[in-house]
């Protein structure tokens, strides 16, 4: 024990050094990602465009397995039972692999024409509480809102919800049938 403090005290200069910078990096590192949120977002929107365009006939196999199933999810967490298939159960290598290819949470099956893919929060998450992204396959090839039960919307829009917050949807075509989309939910601060 001895030992410790002498070095401490022999280092103090040192060890203030080191967690200064560590601590400025840090910092820094938020501050990038605060300021840069939007680049940030639109290379994640180009990422995902580019893989689901890559990857369509995989992911047609799924859209068609999804419709085929009863079940509406297909979810990575095995707990939530309720109506779901843990992806890992059904023994799918294509589903396996865009599981992991595009880091998604849920496959969800809204209706027979509209099936959404839910990608895992990103850090822009962490810095903008609310924002949701991913894609999804809609047979009818109009923009739809996923949050919304599937139903026809325009590109994007706003709205207030129960005037607790404002809630904003974008959706962008990436190829036929296939679009990608992201919303944010900002809730009023409570006084």
């Amino acid at each position: 024990m001895n030992r410790w403090k002498c070095y401490v005290k022999k280092n103090v200069r040192c060890i203030i050094l080191v967690i200064s910078a560590v601590i400025i990096i840090v910092v820094g590192i938020f501050c990038y990602v605060y300021f840069n949120a939007s680049a940030i977002q639109n290379k994640l929107k180009e990422r995902i465009c580019a893989s689901v365009k890559e990857q369509e006939s995989d992911l047609l196999e799924i859209v068609n397995e999804c419709k085929k199933r009863g079940g509406n999810f297909l979810i990575t967490d095995k707990e939530n039972e309720y109506n779901s298939i843990c992806f890992e159960d059904l023994d799918s290598e294509t589903i396996n692999e865009i599981f992991k290819t595009f880091k998604l949470v849920v496959i969800y099956k809204m209706n027979d024409e509209t099936i959404s893919f839910t990608v895992k929060p990103s850090i822009i998450n962490a810095l903008w509480d609310g924002y949701r992204y991913g894609f999804y396959y809609a047979e009818i090839d109009r923009p739809v809102n996923v949050f919304g039960g599937g139903e026809e919307c325009d590109e994007e829009f706003s709205e207030v919800i129960h005037n607790m917050g404002e809630y904003w949807y974008r959706t962008e075509r990436i190829s036929d049938n296939w679009w990608f989309y992201e919303s944010k939910l900002e809730l009023y601060p409570i006084l």
